[in-house]
């Protein structure tokens, strides 16, 4: 009696230790963790941590700064510019000249030049173009021809405006990439964390059964073949547990290529954290809608080639021009002394003044004509390849939205699969106490169950995978 009270006892702690299976997947995907909540490294405060001290976004935010820059550097072509310039010469006691010019040269936006000056001029060998003592003008420079619309200068302050929003566009896709990567490898890193715990769990589970099954057989309950079957499935757990844990601790090294500090040092601390678990919140199911196949209006690559379409726009009004011919008219009202006769009385260009006029006509224009071309040309390849990026982000997204309704719905699926599979192996679980069931048996239910297991944790993996593409495709801007 005594020995029959003592079987049903360890019967009673095995059913209780066997019980764990049917927590396995709540321990999997719930927040209790054995590990204190500060070692926890949450992944919304990882992608923040990458977004603020990656190198690449700092140097992404680097060359948006030179690009601005450069913006600066092209309206100094439009900056007023002063110039003085002093000659003298003097040969035996004699002065050949004085020359002294101070002048003023402001550009106006539309290729217009206003000028003003003062030159003075000593001496017996003054150049006969010079006034003679102290003179003063006032004088514009007006393109008639070719640059009437946009010149040089203005094509560069344009130009480097489009590359700047160009650059900001480029920079932005990188961003994107890089953060998509950097979520990836948090996904690769949370999987092989959770895959190791239930292997460590199972290998537990298993060690306890097969202590029960060597006990039975010493009692002439089991015959030895459960012993073998036990430690068979122990092994197996053991080598899974094995494999999962180096897996996690490769992981851990891939994903400290992300973690960076403030001062741009690499933080290889990740071995001492475990990953969030609330990343596989099955409640996202039922909120997240993935039915908007829109793409963004800010799609970073959309918006490279619609800024290097306007860049080129202006390009091609500009090479247009340039078939005109080169024409200037240049206009100068003069004063004998320092403006005394240059003012709001003064009539211009009736006694004193200075004009002329410059004409220059390319006879072929194949130069102005081959660079219009190529510009043409330019503009039709980024068109077509604008196009080819629209069709390919709209089956993109068509693509992640299908995956992502297939994949919830294996995932409604496997839930119930996992609770049908714990319910046989429950059944089986009481026919193995009452002896009428095999650890052969037990253990391929629990098989069974921990392949369900595994099946939904790779669901969720690439669940989450599909949406971060998605967002990717959609062009969803990450602010850096």
């Amino acid at each position: 009696m005594d020995s029959l009270q003592i079987i049903t006892n360890k019967r009673k702690n095995l059913r209780m230790k066997n019980k764990i299976i049917l927590f396995l997947v709540a321990l999997l995907f719930t927040s209790t963790m054995s590990l204190a909540q500060q070692n926890r490294l949450l992944y919304k405060d990882y992608v923040q941590q990458v977004i603020s001290n990656h190198p690449s976004i700092q140097a992404a935010k680097s060359n948006i700064k030179i690009a601005s820059a450069a913006v600066l550097e092209s309206q100094g072509a439009f900056d007023p510019f002063f110039n003085y310039e002093s000659e003298q010469k003097k040969l035996n006691n004699q002065l050949y000249y004085n020359y002294q010019q101070t002048q003023l040269q402001i550009p106006v936006w539309n290729g217009i030049d206003i000028r003003t000056g003062i030159e003075n001029s000593q001496g017996l060998n003054v150049n006969p173009e010079n006034t003679i003592g102290q003179s003063s003008y006032l004088g514009i420079k007006i393109p008639i021809g070719a640059d009437l619309l946009i010149d040089k200068r203005k094509l560069g302050v344009k130009q480097s405006q489009q590359q700047l929003a160009i650059t900001k566009s480029v920079q932005q896709q990188s961003v994107n990439e890089l953060v998509a990567d950097a979520q990836i490898a948090y996904m690769n890193w949370s999987r092989a964390y959770f895959q190791y715990q239930l292997f460590v769990k199972l290998t537990l589970q298993n060690k306890d059964r097969l202590a029960f099954v060597i006990t039975e057989y010493n009692q002439g309950l089991r015959p030895a073949i459960d012993t073998t079957e036990a430690l068979s499935q122990l092994q197996q757990f053991q080598l899974n547990e094995t494999d999962a844990r180096f897996q996690f601790e490769s992981m851990s090294k891939l994903l400290e290529n992300y973690l960076w500090n403030a001062n741009a040092m690499s933080n290889n601390f990740v071995s001492m954290r475990i990953p969030d678990s609330s990343f596989f919140d099955v409640k996202l199911l039922a909120t997240l809608d993935n039915n908007d196949t829109t793409i963004s209006e800010e799609h970073p690559k959309l918006a490279q080639y619609a800024n290097k379409l306007t860049q080129l726009a202006i390009e091609k009004n500009y090479k247009t021009q340039q078939l005109l011919p080169k024409a200037y008219l240049k206009a100068n009202t003069l004063s004998k002394g320092y403006y005394d006769q240059i003012g709001i009385n003064s009539i211009p260009y009736q006694e004193n003044y200075k004009y002329g006029l410059s004409v220059a006509v390319p006879l072929l224009q194949r130069t102005a004509r081959g660079a219009l071309l190529q510009t043409k040309f330019k503009i039709q390849e980024t068109e077509f390849n604008r196009s080819v990026l629209q069709t390919q982000l709209g089956a993109k997204l068509k693509y992640y939205n299908n995956q992502i309704q297939s994949i919830q719905q294996q995932l409604l699926t496997t839930k119930i699969l996992i609770k049908n599979l714990t319910r046989l192996y429950d059944s089986e679980q009481l026919r193995f106490q009452q002896g009428e069931s095999s650890v052969f048996l037990i253990n391929s239910r629990e098989i069974k169950i921990i392949e369900a297991i595994q099946k939904q944790l790779d669901l969720y993996y690439k669940w989450q995978f599909n949406w971060i593409q998605l967002a990717l495709t959609k062009g969803v801007k990450t602010n850096f």
